[in-house]
């Protein structure tokens, strides 16, 4: 931030009395301000050479005195106080005289937003204020701010073993009470994810449930167990545990009275897809399934896959990528093999080590290959999720699924291949009898689906597109013309 002055308008003397009347009426205006604005937020600023995060915490002291505070963690300014504030109803300005800074604002706590324009000498920029956790939203169009157009609920049910979950339920808004729509559960992909399967700064089921609710469906999102606000353990679960989770939601689903209990669907992304491919083969009343990005081969093959196209595209010569390939694969195998997890935590360091000796100098000194990098692995290797993952064959399941099903991949998918995993679930619910599908590969759509440049997971972060439009589309008309 710029060193300026900040000038204020002169008051005359001889009208004491009517400053006296105003400076307390913004005094009183302060002190009786909506609690909801109180608090911290933030937004981005475009400067000429840069664009800054900039995050303004209105707080209430002891004598209800409101005060705000501006920070630059980009520029290592903290809790820059102001030394003029009003807040006004909706209105909101504010000044800070040393950096010769003017802010002009309205506040609008239906959308948690505060709209305004920052002026500092000779340069102003606009600046919308979010809470922390949407501010990374102004960078994605996609994302919906409230209000919202459709019923949103917060909502919480429990599984088979006690565990509380919760999640968001969306619906169209009705004249009356009577109507019941098609429903969709959405289920998270692999990782610990929140209802909004929050990931890189994007909030893809945050999008697919704004979109398909305009459209007329009522949709349930959930937190895994273990993160937000559902309760459980993540780190002891395995794909078993998660499916059986979801069993519950779609359960739950089913006892609102604005659901048609016998129209609702699932759709999955990733270990999603395999989630709820095993709920359809349990439960014979599912509707359809939607399956975005879906592994349709053993977690081993995806991962051995996964590690040559990754490598491919970041330009890694073959005879390194078949180095890795080779110790990769006995790593897996001890680690399928050797049940117990003590004997298989030193046999992988004692393989591993002898892997070390055969490396060049050059490459011994890389992270990716250090020792510490390769313990900070093991843990998660040796996991009950990754044991059940790495031998799960989905086609077992595909191959008891007689409802509709869509499925689909980008072609710069490089850590579910496309190719390979679109043939395998294909062929799946072709032994299943199953006539009722369809596939689509979209060109150029990474692993999440977004228009890409290489489909490598460094671009997910900067691509302002959540989920490509047209397989947005492409769901919701397949929807319309179900069987």
């Amino acid at each position: 931030m710029k060193n300026y002055k900040l000038y204020y308008p002169i008051i005359v003397v001889v009208f004491l009395v009517l400053t006296y009347f105003v400076i307390n009426m913004l005094f009183f205006q302060n002190k009786n301000i909506d609690e909801k604005v109180l608090g911290k937020w933030g937004g981005f600023l475009k400067t000429p050479s840069k664009q800054l995060v900039i995050y303004a915490d209105i707080t209430k002291d002891s004598s209800n005195n409101i005060e705000l505070k501006i920070s630059s963690p980009k520029q290592k300014q903290y809790n820059i106080p102001t030394d003029s504030l009003v807040i006004d109803d909706n209105k909101i300005s504010f000044a800070i005289k040393k950096y010769k800074i003017h802010y002009k604002g309205k506040i609008d706590l239906d959308s948690s937003r505060i709209i305004g324009k920052w002026y500092q000498d000779n340069f102003s920029s606009k600046l919308d204020f979010y809470r922390p956790d949407e501010i990374l939203r102004t960078n994605h169009p996609q994302h919906p701010f409230k209000p919202y157009s459709y019923n949103s609920d917060s909502v919480y049910f429990t599984n088979l073993e006690g565990i509380r979950l919760a999640g968001t339920i969306t619906y169209p808004k009705s004249k009356n009470n009577k109507s019941k729509y098609t429903a969709i559960l959405l289920i998270n992909g692999l990782g610990k994810h929140d209802r909004d399967e929050t990931m890189y700064g994007h909030k893809p089921f945050l999008v697919l449930a704004d979109f398909l609710t305009k459209k007329g469906f009522a949709v349930l999102r959930v937190d895994d167990r273990g993160v937000a606000e559902s309760q459980g353990n993540f780190s002891k679960a395995t794909t078993k545990d998660f499916t059986n989770d979801m069993i519950a939601a779609y359960k739950f689903l089913k006892s609102k009275s604005f659901v048609d209990t016998n129209k609702i669907g699932l759709l999955g992304f990733n270990e999603g897809g395999l989630i709820a491919s095993n709920i359809a083969a349990k439960e014979k009343n599912i509707r359809f399934l939607i399956l975005l990005s879906t592994p349709g081969v053993t977690g081993k093959e995806i991962l051995l896959t996964q590690t040559v196209k990754l490598q491919e595209k970041s330009g890694i010569p073959d005879k390194v990528i078949e180095r890795d390939i080779k110790i990769n694969k006995k790593i897996l195998n001890v680690i399928e093999s050797v049940k117990d997890s003590a004997k298989a935590y030193n046999k992988l360091r004692k393989l591993y080590s002898d892997f070390r000796e055969t490396l060049p100098q050059e490459d011994l000194v890389k992270k990716k290959y250090s020792v510490q990098s390769f313990k900070n692995q093991l843990k998660f290797m040796l996991s009950p999720w990754f044991r059940y993952y790495l031998t799960y064959d989905p086609k077992i399941t595909f191959e008891k699924l007689h409802s509709p099903v869509l499925i689909i991949f980008g072609d710069k998918d490089v850590q579910v291949n496309a190719e390979e995993n679109e043939k395998a679930i294909k062929n799946a619910l072709k032994k299943a009898g199953n006539k009722n599908t369809k596939s689509i590969i979209f060109p150029n759509l990474n692993h999440l689906l977004q228009k890409c440049q290489t489909g490598l997971p460094n671009e997910y972060s900067k691509i302002n597109e959540t989920i490509s439009p047209k397989v947005l589309d492409s769901i919701y008309v397949w929807l319309n013309n179900i069987d």
